[in-house]
């Protein structure tokens, strides 16, 4: 077992020099007996994480004054146990967005291109106007797109093209890696603007360090243990406080 401050210590030089390298999880000459055993020796660190998940959301809520589960029922129109089961996919979601594509493969390589194509459709489906000739709009706009689509996926599915792309993704997998987590922390952050008005704003750089520890931490067990290892680690991290403000508000 790992100690606190050897779990820390892997963490922080993770930080310092990330590697790209296939997961432990992936690697066919470990089973997931070993895997998940290496992986619950870490589990210092994730108690410590934990904590500081509990605890900022604790700080938000006093300086706020508003209840974060019944903040999340009314922007979601949810009950508590719809609120409770929808969480997984969406987190499942989050990191397909974020922390999947972090070791790269030809099937992930096709959707990110897809991703980064859905980013001009959906901005422009937000800003068309209601009018008679939207429909029209739309229609044109669609067909664009899904040209642009499979042009796209015939062009990143040949080999020598994945190769070009993988190996720059490796060469520069540091910055990658820092981007991606800075990201996440930044949406993350933006989720609480309409929470932080006025002098309340001073803990937006608290909620900032917070989303980029957590993104740190759910990157380096996607690329140490893989992808579900980060899914269970997040859910554990967001479920627990959730669920202990769920205990309050009922």
């Amino acid at each position: 077992m790992n100690t606190l401050p050897t779990s820390f210590s892997n963490f922080q030089n993770y930080i310092f020099r990330p590697i790209y390298r296939l997961p432990l999880a992936n690697q066919p000459n470990k089973s997931i007996a070993t895997t998940l055993r290496q992986f619950l020796t870490e589990y210092p660190l994730l108690l410590g994480l934990l904590l500081l998940s509990v605890g900022s959301i604790v700080l938000e809520e006093l300086i706020t004054g508003q209840n974060l589960f019944t903040l999340l029922m009314q922007r979601t129109h949810s009950s508590p146990i719809i609120l409770l089961l929808a969480l997984p996919l969406a987190i499942i979601i989050q990191e397909k967005i974020f922390r999947s594509i972090l070791y790269l493969t030809p099937k992930r390589l096709k959707g990110i291109g897809i991703l980064i194509l859905c980013i001009p459709i959906c901005y422009y489906v937000h800003s068309l106007n209601k009018s008679a000739n939207m429909q029209a709009a739309l229609v044109v706009m669609m067909s664009v797109w899904i040209v642009a689509v499979i042009l796209a996926v015939r062009y990143l599915k040949r080999p020598v093209v994945f190769e070009r792309i993988n190996q720059f993704w490796q060469t520069n997998f540091r910055w990658i890696f820092y981007g991606f987590t800075f990201l996440y922390a930044t949406g993350i952050t933006v989720n609480h603007l309409d929470t932080l008005a006025d002098w309340k704003g001073l803990l937006l750089p608290i909620l900032l360090l917070s989303g980029l520890l957590s993104g740190f931490y759910f990157g380096y067990i996607r690329m140490k243990y893989g992808f579900w290892y980060a899914v269970a680690v997040h859910i554990l991290l967001i479920a627990t406080p959730l669920a202990v403000e769920m205990i309050r508000t009922l």
